[in-house]
């Protein structure tokens, strides 16, 4: 039973432990799989996914690094059905916190940096300096480049999370108004979910698909 309309944001449960993180890897148990002669629906729906967001991060990365997409596919798909699985009523919605966008994108920033200081350094030297620039700013010009570097993809996550959290908040609050409630308020009740409903939907797509893609950016980057 939920106390609060702030519960399904609490990882603790009854047993005064965060075990509601468990809830971000139950997606893996959605994952299809090809036991079949015949293309089961959510297969195919799998199959028509995950090649578009390839060619979506294909254009942006270089051919030389056209082998990584796997991973930001991987994510994109992790966020998406992470997001989807929150929708439902009663189930902790991990990918709504903070700490769940660092995971992912603080790892991925370190590896871009450490792959990058390593196998271009000269590139990496000259970057901290635009071609032309005078001697008298060049620090400043090296300081703006490190913050601008040291600005990982998580920080534009927030935004969306915020809306994310808005509209599943509000829609909790209008369905505790339905037993107080007459025949005719009860349809702009429902009709007013099912928007906030197709909303957070359409939410969840786009923080998954912004997310992968600020990712490769920084990449190629």
């Amino acid at each position: 039973m939920m106390t609060s309309l702030f519960s399904s944001f609490d990882p603790t449960t009854i047993f005064q432990t965060q075990l509601n993180w468990m809830s971000s890897l139950i997606v893996i148990m959605f994952m299809p799989l090809t036991y079949w002669i015949n293309s089961p629906q959510p297969l195919m729906m799998w199959s028509l996914l995950s090649p578009w967001i390839h060619i979506e991060l294909k254009s942006i990365l270089s051919s030389k690094y056209s082998g990584s997409t796997l991973l930001m596919v991987s994510m994109c798909i992790f966020i998406l059905m992470n997001n989807l699985l929150g929708l439902f009523p009663y189930i902790f919605t991990s990918s709504s916190h903070f700490s769940f966008s660092l995971s992912l994108a603080l790892p991925s920033w370190i590896s871009f940096m450490v792959f990058g200081w390593l196998r271009t350094t000269n590139m990496k030297f000259a970057h901290l300096v635009p071609e032309g620039t005078p001697s008298p700013p060049n620090t400043f010009h090296s300081n703006n480049w490190n913050f601008k570097n040291n600005h990982p993809a998580s920080s534009y996550y927030p935004s969306l999370n915020n809306k994310y959290d808005s509209s599943t908040f509000f829609n909790n609050s209008t369905s505790n108004n339905f037993t107080n409630s007459n025949n005719y308020s009860i349809t702009f009740i429902v009709l007013g979910q099912s928007f906030l409903m197709l909303f957070e939907m359409m939410v969840s797509c786009i923080q998954a698909y912004v997310f992968a893609i600020l990712i490769s950016l920084y990449f190629e980057e």
